[in-house]
């Protein structure tokens, strides 16, 4: 080293000499000085110098230097916590340390009951996190089931909609129409049947998966999640209740579709008359009043 540099050393290591037998306020002057020292030294010397010269470790030296790094901006607080407990402060994020230690009166613990403190912290924010693991695995769920249980709604209102196309013949043969109405409406009204009874059942296994999500959210011990989920779950079972008379329901598909295939009847003879098609419209009449008539005759067999 040249003099000036050598100079500089010199009065690094005396300072820090000094301020080591001082007061605890003396800990980020120390570590700014180590920090200068380490810059001017030449490869090599910082160990044999810590050792030799200020009698610090590598380890120690190395702790002051973050602190004087970490607390430049809140001095006061290394001040009042001393270098061990600085130190595990670190562990804390800058912006929460000082509410930290304020929270916990870390100046009136004990170097050991901060650290605790802080391994307190670290696990309880662990644990929040797993909770909010789990319960966003739960939401994930939930949601996952109603976007089933709305397709699912979706195709029953599909099958609800189809019409029936029940094929009127120009020439009427009354029993032929009588037996075709039978026949589509008997056929009609199995599907329907069995349409539903698919989908209850779907919607059954839907639900109680929910129910057993559910009370992995209760297990949680997150009452605020687990109340949303249980109002969740207990719409979908008034839903599920509306659809539940199997018979019911399929009666209400079928009717749905004679409905919407009559009122097509309807539309096509009212534009044979618009157009003049008499002749036409006159058979096409009777082929609708002989349908009304075997629906009457079905509905009261």
């Amino acid at each position: 080293m040249d003099a000036i540099a050598n100079a500089n050393i010199e009065q690094i290591t005396t300072q820090i000499i000094t301020y080591k037998q001082v007061a605890a306020t003396s800990i980020l002057e120390i570590g700014r000085l180590l920090i200068q020292a380490k810059e001017q030294l030449p490869h090599g010397e910082w160990g044999s110098w810590l050792r030799d010269r200020v009698e610090f470790s590598e380890r120690s030296a190395n702790n002051f230097m973050r602190v004087a790094r970490e607390y430049a901006s809140n001095p006061q607080l290394v001040a009042d916590l001393g270098i061990r407990k600085a130190i595990a402060l670190l562990d804390v994020p800058e912006e929460e340390r000082q509410a930290f230690a304020n929270e916990n009166n870390a100046a009136q613990l004990t170097a050991r009951q901060l650290e605790e403190a802080i391994r307190d912290r670290d696990q309880a924010r662990e644990d929040l996190a797993t909770k909010d693991a789990a319960l966003n695995m739960v939401n994930g769920c939930l949601s996952a089931r109603e976007a089933e249980l709305t397709q699912a709604r979706k195709e029953l209102e599909e099958l609800r909609a189809r019409p029936v196309e029940v094929a009127v013949e120009t020439v009427v043969d009354e029993a032929a129409v009588k037996k075709a109405a039978r026949e589509a409406a008997k056929e009609a009204k199995e599907k329907a049947e069995q349409k539903a009874a698919k989908a209850l059942e779907a919607e059954h296994a839907r639900v109680k998966e929910l129910e057993q999500q559910l009370e992995m959210a209760k297990s949680s011990n997150d009452a605020q999640r687990a109340e949303a989920a249980e109002a969740k779950a207990e719409e979908l079972r008034k839903q599920l209740a509306i659809a539940q008379n199997e018979d019911v329901y399929a009666v209400q598909v079928c009717f749905e579709q004679i409905k919407e295939a009559a009122n097509r009847m309807q539309g096509h003879i009212l534009r044979l008359q618009a157009r003049g098609q008499m002749e036409e419209y006159e058979k096409c009449r009777n082929a609708q009043r002989a349908l009304a008539m075997a629906m009457t005759q079905a509905a009261e067999g």
